[in-house]
This record gives C-alpha cells, sequence and structure tokens, in this order.
C-alpha cells in the first residue's frame, strides 16, 4: 500500500512537468482582465508570475446575447413630439402668382366681411377657391369636397325673379359717353332680395355722383401749397372717385332717412345741402385715404376741399359732416377696393397680362364702375364681382377696337365682318381663357358666371 502512493506521486509530479514544458509560447485569454496573485503571496519572494501578464487585454470575436442593460441605446430617454401643424410644415416659396392668389383670398374675406357689418349681405364662408389654389396638391385634395357657392337651385329662383326687372339694373348714361350695361353679377353668397332704399331722389343723386365722378379744382385757384397736388390726384385717381361714391351711398343706405316731400321747402333745401355736405366729406375721406403726404409731397388743406364744394361750405360744416360719415360707417372706410383687385389680379393671371392693352382695359373698367354709382343697388353685390364683370367688359371693348383697326382677329384670320356685333363676338371667343381665370380666382360659381355673361353681353 505504501509502494503505490509513492508510485502514484511519482506520476503526477512527472505530468506535471511535462505540462510545463508543453505549454504554448503565445497562449489565448479568455478573460479581458489579467489574474491578480493572492495578497498573501505578493510579499513572497517565490511567488510565481502569470505567463499571460505581459499581453494587451483582448475581446471575444464570437457574438455574444447580449443584456437588456446593455443593448440600451438612449432612446427611451428622448420624449416622443407630436409633427407640426400643416401650416407650419416648410414648403418651397410661393411664386408671384400664388402670392396675388392668396392676396385676393384675404380681400375677399375682407370684403365679406364689411359687407356683413353693414347689413347688406347674410353671414355665409366666403370661397375657398383662391385658398385651394395657394396650397400645395394633398390639402387640395381634402378641400376639393368643400362646397364653395351657394345652392344652384336658390340663384336660379333668384335669376328667373330677376329677369322681369332687368331694365332696372342698366346703368343711364352720363355726359360723357353712351349707355354702358350695368356690371350686375350674383353674390357668391345670398344677396338682399330687397332693393337698397337710400331716402334721397333720384335726381338729386344723380347730380351728387355727377359732382363726385368730374369735380375739379379750378383753374384760377391758387390756395394749394404745392401747384397741383388736389387737380392731379382727382384726374389721375377713378379710384379715389369711385371710393368716395360709394362711401356716399353706404352712409345714406345705412342713415336711412325718409324720401318723399314733407310740404316744407326749407326742409326739402335743409335735406339737400346736408346730402351734398356729406358729398364733400366722402370726396375729402376718399382722398385722405389714398394719397400719401410724406415727403416731397404736401398735405391737401380745408380750404382746398371748401373751394371745390359746389355750394357754400364753411370749415365745421365739413368737419360735422366728415364726422356723421365715419360715424356712420363706424370707421369701416377702407375695405376691398376694385384699384386693388384689379392690382393682384394683373399679377394672378398671366393670360391677362398676354392680352396686353392693360392700361385701356383699366380705363374702361373704371368708367363702366363709376357709371354703376348712379344705381343705389350696387350695394347689393360685392366689389369683386363688380370688378370683375367691369373688367371682362373691358377686355370685350379694347379687343373689339383692336380687332377693328387691325381688321383681323386674334388669331390673325381676317374678319368677314366688322360691325359692332360681331367683333364683339370675336373678342368673347378670344378672351374666353381669361373670363374663366377671372372667375375661378375670385370664387364665382358656374350659375352667377353664366348669369355674367348675360349681363355683359347686352
Amino acid at each position: 500500500m505504501q509502494l503505490s502512493m509513492d508510485g502514484c506521486g511519482k506520476n503526477i509530479a512527472s505530468l506535471l512537468a511535462n505540462g510545463e514544458k508543453s505549454s504554448p509560447s503565445f497562449p489565448l485569454r479568455r478573460s479581458g482582465r489579467s489574474p491578480k496573485a493572492h495578497p498573501a503571496d505578493q510579499g513572497a519572494p517565490n511567488a510565481a508570475t502569470s505567463p499571460f501578464d505581459g499581453y494587451a487585454p483582448t475581446v471575444p470575436t464570437t457574438p455574444t446575447v447580449r443584456a437588456k442593460a446593455a443593448r440600451n441605446d438612449g432612446l427611451a430617454n428622448i420624449p416622443i413630439i407630436a409633427p407640426p401643424p400643416f401650416e407650419f410644415i416648410p414648403r418651397a416659396p410661393l411664386s408671384a402668382e400664388e402670392a396675388a392668389e392668396a392676396r385676393i383670398a384675404c380681400l375677399l374675406a375682407k370684403e365679406l366681411e364689411l359687407m356683413t357689418a353693414d347689413g347688406s349681405q347674410t353671414t355665409e364662408p366666403p370661397s375657398k377657391r383662391p385658398q385651394k389654389r395657394s396650397e400645395d396638391e394633398e390639402e387640395r385634395f381634402w378641400m376639393d369636397g368643400v362646397d364653395d357657392g351657394p345652392d344652384e337651385n336658390d340663384v336660379e329662383t333668384w335669376l328667373a325673379e330677376e329677369e322681369a326687372r332687368e331694365c332696372r339694373y342698366r346703368v343711364r348714361a352720363c355726359a360723357k359717353g353712351p349707355a354702358t350695361p350695368s356690371a350686375k353679377p350674383v353674390c357668391r353668397a345670398r344677396t338682399a332680395s330687397a332693393s337698397v332704399e337710400l331716402g334721397i331722389g333720384e335726381a338729386l343723386l344723380e347730380e351728387c355722383m355727377d359732382w363726385i365722378t368730374e369735380a375739379m379744382p379750378s383753374d384760377e385757384t391758387d390756395s394749394t401749397c404745392v401747384a397741383g397736388d388736389l387737380y392731379d390726384i382727382l384726374s389721375e385717381s377713378p379710384e379715389i372717385r369711385f371710393h368716395a361714391g360709394h362711401l356716399f351711398l353706404r352712409y345714406f343706405s345705412l342713415v336711412g332717412h325718409p324720401t318723399g316731400s314733407t310740404g316744407h321747402d326749407e326742409d326739402t333745401e335743409a335735406f339737400e345741402s346736408v346730402a351734398w355736405d356729406i358729398a364733400v366729406a366722402c370726396l375729402a375721406i376718399s382722398v385722405k385715404f389714398h394719397r400719401d403726404v410724406l415727403p416731397p409731397l404736401d398735405v391737401i388743406y380745408a380750404h382746398e376741399y371748401l373751394d371745390l364744394a359746389p355750394h357754400a361750405l364753411t370749415f365745421d360744416d365739413l368737419e360735422h359732416a366728415q364726422r356723421a360719415v365715419l360715424a356712420a360707417l363706424a370707421f369701416r372706410v377702407g375695405g376691398a377696393t376694385p384699384g386693388a383687385f384689379m392690382a393682384e389680379l394683373w399679377g394672378a393671371l398671366p393670360a391677362l397680362r398676354r392680352l396686353g392693352g392693360w392700361a385701356d382695359v383699366q380705363a374702361a373698367a373704371w368708367t363702366i364702375l363709376c357709371n354703376a354709382l348712379l344705381d343705389a343697388d350696387v350695394l347689393r353685390y360685392p366689389v369683386s364681382l363688380l370688378t370683375a364683370a367691369a373688367l371682362i367688359e373691358g377686355v370685350l371693348e379694347v379687343l373689339a377696337r383692336r380687332y377693328k383697326t387691325a381688321k383681323v382677329d386674334g388669331r390673325g384670320r381676317a374678319l368677314k365682318k366688322r360691325d359692332d356685333k360681331s367683333l364683339k363676338k370675336a373678342a368673347r371667343k378670344a378672351s374666353h381663357g381669361v373670363r374663366l381665370d377671372i372667375q375661378d380666382v375670385l370664387g364665382i360659381s358656374n350659375v352667377c358666371a353664366s348669369h355674367l355673361d348675360r349681363v355683359t353681353c347686352c
């Protein structure tokens, strides 16, 4: 038994000696940290040093499953943020035509607000068409289902009732030219069905409107500090005259003076004097609204309006009249004017620019608009639709005049007939695309456009 134990010990010792001799020169390590010696052996002189202590730590190349804590990439700590609203999403800048259409949409909204405040139109949402054109394709798709016009049956019923009274909406001829058909488009929303009552006689209304549209300072008056200020602005800006006439109609439609004779000549004369005071006040307010007074321009003084008045007028009377107009209109003087719509339509419609003769078209349109002020029912319709009708008629007049002079139509073909009716027909065919563009930008429904065609074709 003793011999066997001694033999086993010798065999174990020999195996250990052979294992140390056969150890590799470059052993592989499985741990990134080198083994440390026991604290009790660090001070021993015969402490053995591990062969792995001299090599750089490495990591295994075999993929292993990591713990969840090790797989945390930090995204869980970031809060979830909702996407921005549609109007705040960056998009390409608007073109010149799209920017003009967006401004037209603002003018239409301002126009609807003004008419609703004056009580001449019921509150209904404005047309969505100009707003759709300024958005991208995705929003345009979702907005196509929105109804942008009145019920066609209601409009057709209204048109049938109005056919019997078509003559009432003609515009009487002024002293400057022949009679022009009235611009009578139908409103996008429902207009008031009753006629506008001003409480002022037709004769007095016509006299006041003629003065507003034709009054000019006398050449012998030297009261203007800068020569020609009031003369230049009245001779070069028909928008001032139209705005003044429109303010005059709005004032009397809101105040509602009673009509009829009271049997006293003094009361009649006093009312006529007040009407003339209001006419001068409206012209003065319009000039102040549209004219800049920054240098080198100068202010227009009150005595210049007193000299322009067709009757004896004092400074206090002029101030009281202006105050009365502003109070009756609740200081809503600006609104959307035809000049603003014309400028934006010119910028929004390339087809209108390609026609040419824009200055002549504007002049013809302003003549039609100023003549339309002779009828108080012009307040029943938005300025945008009046402007559209006047522009369409102006385009027809300019093209017909051009064809008559050139003896060819817009396609360069010789005209067989050069009478007014044939020329107007050729002009209508050439300007059909422009009319559709104006209808689209201003949001005029098809029923309204067909009625507008019947009016402008007269």
